[in-house]
């Protein structure tokens, strides 16, 4: 008998409510003035009320569910038939079998009054005889037993629908089977008739009683659960497994208790339309319990990522990291309240079709915001430079002090601040000084023109010398050279690169050389020339005369013999 596993349940409520029992509402009499009509299908139960009407099988079931549900169960009996009794029971009996019909329907099979014939004369049905009218069909212990009206026509009486004798010898089978047992028989009777939105009074306290069981269970065995995966948890290397396993603390009460009323909630035997609420009630609850775990681990994983040896050495990586959680948690509660809308019943996709005239406008508008959206998305997974760093972008030049999910804020030399939209930010050039691994030495050492060649070579070989032996100086690369005759100094040449990671070293060891260079020529007795004219007051010695007929001699001879490189170079032996 399935009784026995509610049994509990009511007996709970029972307890509960003991004090009640002294408050039980009477049940009302069959009828205060009763009518001068008997009863001729159903002699022992006396006289038949007049609010009892039996024309049609529409206005049975519903006269019989009404007095039900009124308390009426002695009323309700005129609606079966109980011939199968002696008279001297009927009274007792019907009243019993009425109360306990009505249980079971209601934990069987909701009744739809539409869709039962309101006619007085049968309509033939497939299967069954002329007379009788199929309710529904039930599973008892495997076999099915129809729930059937049979109309029945009594000389001198008009036509009348009872429910059928063999489904009242069905009745209390059915009850063992589906039924509340010892408590359903005896509990005062408003506890059934007394209902709010389909639930009965009793129901209601057994939601109460297994809302507050489900509370106590969870406190109870949350420790317990959370215990043993602590311990699972301890024995890894790892240890952002034990974060997940903290993050269940709150949400698993939650899952305790949704599973807890998945299960004991069907033994209340609510009616199909209760039952219907409490399984949205149910989803809703399993959503939330989802949504809430599933945010806490999306924050977990962004503070394991934020702690990661690659998020370390990565500024920006570190910004964005918050940033995109927030997007998870967004999408993620996104999810639970579109699935959250679909189970009461809300048709998510129409209302997403109704507004895509509307979303093509709102897409337009946020047009710009995307662009952004998108640029900082970019800029994450290019990394063209990151906070810190000291950059060039289009003609702007600055340190990049924050991105952001819309823009990127750069601090100017001038200390003012500029922002730059991301979306048109990643279009520009963008020039990262800090980026590089070594900077530029290039300079150019003047000397006077007094200077002799011993002391250029002097100059040349120490600043060579100078620049082989530094630690910061790049080796492969290492240029000192007399350069040029400039027109007021002799220009000797310097290139190379510096090891330096940012800027300000590069500046240190630029003035560091710098001033070894200045060491050097002085060292040498040369000097730096700086822009001067020298004026010489004296008369001029002519042209040497004997230095110029050995050249007229000269030339002369080239010319005879095809050496003389004017206008063009002489042809090579052998050429045509």
């Amino acid at each position: 008998m399935r009784s026995g596993q509610q049994l509990w349940i009511l007996g709970v409520v029972w307890l509960a409510l003991s004090g009640l029992a002294s408050a039980q509402l009477p049940t009302p009499a069959p009828s205060s003035t009763p009518s001068a009509r008997l009863d001729v299908v159903n002699v022992g139960l006396g006289p038949l009320p007049a609010a009892v009407d039996r024309s049609t099988p529409r206005e049975t079931v519903v006269g019989f569910l009404t007095a039900c549900r009124e308390g009426r169960f002695a009323m309700a009996a005129h609606y079966l038939d109980l011939e199968a009794y002696l008279p001297s029971e009927q009274r007792r009996k019907g009243a019993l079998l009425a109360r306990r019909f009505k249980i079971v329907l209601d934990r069987t099979f909701w009744v739809n009054p539409e869709a039962i014939p309101d006619e007085s004369q049968p309509t033939p049905q497939k299967g069954l005889g002329p007379d009788v009218e199929r309710l529904t069909t039930l599973d008892l212990k495997g076999s099915k037993v129809d729930i059937l009206l049979q109309h029945r026509q009594v000389s001198g009486h008009e036509d009348i629908w009872v429910f059928a004798r063999a489904t009242v010898a069905a009745i209390n089978p059915l009850y063992e089977q589906d039924g509340y047992g010892w408590l359903g028989d005896h509990l005062p009777a408003f506890f059934f008739t007394l209902e709010a939105g389909e639930v009965q009074l009793w129901q209601w306290v057994g939601l109460v009683v297994l809302l507050l069981a489900g509370l106590l269970l969870a406190r109870l065995v949350t420790p317990a659960l959370m215990g043993a995966l602590r311990r699972v948890a301890d024995r890894t290397a790892i240890k952002w497994d034990d974060a997940l396993v903290d993050a269940l603390d709150g949400p698993a009460r939650l899952g305790i208790l949704a599973a807890f009323l998945f299960f004991a909630v069907p033994w209340l035997g609510l009616s199909e339309p209760a039952t219907k609420t409490v399984g949205v009630v149910w989803k809703l609850v399993a959503v939330l319990f989802l949504g809430w775990l599933l945010s806490r681990w999306v924050a977990i994983a962004a503070r394991v990522l934020r702690l990661s040896a690659a998020a370390e050495s990565n500024d920006m990586a570190r910004n964005f990291i918050p940033i995109f959680a927030r997007i998870m948690k967004v999408g993620v509660w996104a999810v639970a309240i579109v699935v959250g809308l679909d189970s009461v019943g809300v048709r998510v996709m129409g209302l997403v079709a109704g507004l895509g005239i509307g979303g093509v406008a709102v897409a337009f508008a946020a047009q710009r915001t995307v662009e952004n959206l998108f640029g900082s998305l970019a800029i994450a997974a290019d990394r063209p430079f990151q906070i810190g760093d000291f950059v060039k972008i289009g003609d702007l030049v600055g340190t990049v002090e924050e991105v952001g999910l819309r823009s990127t804020r750069v601090r100017t030399l001038a200390r003012t601040m500029v922002t730059i939209p991301n979306g048109p930010l990643i279009t520009e050039r963008v020039e990262n000084f800090a980026a590089r691994d070594r900077f530029l030495y290039q300079t150019t050492v003047g000397l006077l023109y007094d200077s002799t060649k011993a002391q250029l070579e002097y100059v040349i070989d120490e600043i060579k010398k100078l620049l082989v032996g530094h630690p910061k100086v790049f080796q492969e690369v290492v240029r000192v050279r007399l350069a040029e005759f400039g027109a007021y100094s002799i220009n000797i040449g310097i290139f190379t690169w510096l090891l330096a990671a940012d800027y300000a070293e590069y500046t240190a060891l630029a003035e560091e050389l710098n001033f070894k260079i200045f060491e050097i020529v002085a060292a040498s007795g040369s000097g730096f020339a700086f822009p001067s004219q020298t004026l010489y007051l004296g008369r001029d010695g002519g042209i040497d005369t004997s230095l110029a007929g050995k050249v007229d001699t000269e030339i002369s001879r080239r010319r005879e013999n095809g050496e003389l490189w004017i206008p063009e170079p002489p042809a090579a032996p052998g050429d045509s």
